[in-house]
């Protein structure tokens, strides 16, 4: 759940990067975005895993479930791109100045990447954590 943590402060690092016009923290926090991207895909490619196990359990929620893998696969998708285009920004400047457009561009994907996966992760806490679904209440206190 890396890419839960990592997208926002890679955002926070590239804004701060774009706003202060640093070349150098722009360029290393395009790598680390890359990197979250990577570490997106793994996380992605362990759902099958854990829903096996979370299949076996008395209250399954399959609803949930889909809700969650579909916003996963629709992130996974939108971080792909992200980190391709990344990629391929980093490669074309081969070490050179990144252009203002194209660091605002990677801002903006690191802003979408967090966006995204805030709203994979919260659809997947709701499966194991009640409290975080719509409509929760406490159970009432048991008398002693």
């Amino acid at each position: 759940h890396i890419p839960v943590i990592g997208f926002p402060i890679v955002a926070l690092f590239l804004a701060i990067a774009y706003f202060k016009n640093s070349q150098e923290l722009t360029r290393v926090s395009a790598w680390v975005l890359v990197l979250m991207v990577v570490a997106g895909a793994a996380t992605f490619l362990s759902g099958e895993g854990a829903e096996d196990v979370v299949k076996q359990l008395p209250d399954f929620p399959e609803a949930l479930v889909d809700r969650h893998e579909m916003f996963a696969i629709i992130t996974v998708i939108a971080a792909a791109l992200v980190g391709v285009l990344t990629v391929i920004a980093l490669v074309k400047t081969k070490g050179g100045v990144i252009p203002r457009w194209m660091a605002a561009s990677l801002l903006a994907g690191a802003i979408a990447g967090t966006v995204l996966v805030t709203i994979t992760g919260m659809a997947g806490g709701r499966i194991r954590h009640p409290e975080a679904r719509p409509g929760f209440t406490l159970p009432s206190p048991v008398p002693r």
